[in-house]
């Protein structure tokens, strides 16, 4: 057995059931190891997912997926990255398209009723409908200490730490100034204010069946069910897009720019309890991992 199916066979074989077999190696200019290679990470845990019959498996590209790393292997236990990345499945964008649960995402999302001015601070009204706040019993009592984001009337996404080993109380839909019961903005005659909150208890956490917590954190994300539907009719209760479509699953968004809002602490160290928002720059797996492995 040569080099290509050393490390890298028995990995697959112990992993996913994939049988040693002799082969040519492969000459690439990024031959690199599989742990280093994001492509290559993402394919052999979804294998091993589907081996195990796990929730997080993506149907339909297991013997794909096999093919695609062995004959991409270029060394001891290494891959040539860029054929992994650059070239998916077609099998993997149509299991989404396919998938059986799709038709429970929203037709409509995403819509919001003010101009977006991006690197501001402080949000506006309506600018963030589907931006929630999970409340926890605490010592102190009820305490608001994380967020998310509400994907149709009885789902919201989340990180799988805001979930794991925490006693949750519910979801509150349409915040936006903790301090006051009345939120307003602007000055008459166009003063705009809303009073309107949806706080809904709990069904079910849903963390990812894989994650794993800190010091090495993998799939850190969620999902919460709620006891009942989110009355999506008021202004301040809307449900965010989630990129399933062919479109967006094959975008490559490294080196560009990304929304984020929330409560929390600001750059300046103190705890805002107003819902803000900020711009910042998206990093790759390959530029997340040098940094973090420093």
């Amino acid at each position: 057995m040569n080099s290509k199916v050393n490390i890298l066979c028995v990995l697959l074989s112990l992993l996913i059931g994939i049988p040693c077999y002799s082969a040519d190696t492969k000459n690439c200019s990024d031959c690199t190891t599989i742990n280093a290679c994001a492509a290559a990470v993402a394919a052999t845990e979804n294998l091993s997912a589907c081996e195990q019959k796990l929730p997080s498996c993506v149907p339909g590209v297991e013997i794909q997926m096999k093919e695609r790393l062995l004959s991409n292997a270029c060394g001891d236990g290494k891959v040539c990255c860029s054929q992994l990345s650059t070239n998916p499945t077609s099998a993997s964008v149509e299991s989404v398209d396919n998938h059986p649960n799709l038709h429970l995402l929203p037709d409509e999302c995403g819509k919001i009723f003010v101009n977006k001015l991006l690197g501001g601070r402080a949000a506006h009204l309506y600018q963030y409908p589907w931006i929630t706040l999970i409340s926890y019993k605490t010592r102190l009592g009820p305490q608001f200490e994380c967020g998310g984001s509400l994907i149709n009337e009885r789902y919201v996404l989340t990180a799988a730490h805001c979930i794991t080993n925490l006693t949750l109380l519910g979801v509150r839909i349409g915040e936006h100034d903790l301090d006051t019961i009345t939120d307003c903005e602007g000055n008459p005659p166009t003063l705009t204010c809303e009073s309107k909150l949806q706080d809904i208890r709990i069904e079910e956490a849903i963390p990812h069946p894989e994650y794993h917590g800190k010091p090495n954190i993998k799939n850190d994300i969620g999902l919460l069910r709620l006891k009942k539907p989110v009355d999506l009719s008021f202004k301040n209760a809307g449900l965010i897009c989630l990129p399933v479509s062919r479109d967006l699953l094959g975008r490559n968004l490294g080196g560009q720019h990304a929304t984020v809002a929330g409560w929390g602490y600001t750059e300046k160290g103190y705890i805002s309890h107003k819902l803000l928002e900020d711009y910042v720059p998206i990093h790759t797996a390959e530029s997340c991992r040098e940094l973090y492995n420093r």
